[in-house]
């Protein structure tokens, strides 16, 4: 889907959209902290990916993320724990840094029509990681581990 929205969005002389990998949920701190520090530790890790039941992905969309200041085709993101459900945000493509208010892009694809997964798409296998920024949109990962949903 990510490949098909850039080549049907970007204008072949002034792309627009670009491939955002690799593709990150970042989970809110506040329902995701064990030990109130920075770095979890695998253990951590391990006893909080057991806590995830859940994880559905809506149908993606296009529109202007105030925390990143451009325009994303962004999947909004069910978290379903044993201590209850949040919210989380998937950035799929991300653009170019804009300047001011949000720019007007015209004539972008039907989502749709770009791929046959059916919404809301539920992830099965993913990895649980603790990341450091280490500058704008620059991550490191110091543990992690893979969490499958039977």
């Amino acid at each position: 889907m990510q490949k098909a929205f850039i080549k049907e969005a970007n204008a072949p002389q002034q792309p627009i959209f670009y491939q955002n990998t690799p593709l990150w949920i970042f989970l809110p701190e506040d329902k995701f902290s064990l030990s109130g520090n920075k770095k979890l530790i695998k253990d951590e890790l391990k006893e909080l990916s057991q806590s995830i039941l859940k994880v559905e992905l809506e149908e993606p969309r296009v529109y202007f993320s105030e925390n990143l200041q451009r325009v994303v085709l962004g999947s909004h993101s069910r978290i379903s724990t044993e201590s209850g459900l949040c919210s989380a945000e998937l950035i799929l493509c991300d653009s170019l840094p804009v300047k001011g208010t949000a720019p007007q892009i015209k004539n972008l694809p039907d989502i749709k029509e770009l791929s046959d997964l059916a919404f809301p798409l539920q992830l099965k296998i993913f990895r649980l990681a603790a990341a450091e920024e280490l500058a704008p949109n620059t991550f490191a990962v110091n543990e992690a581990v893979w969490r499958k949903i039977k």
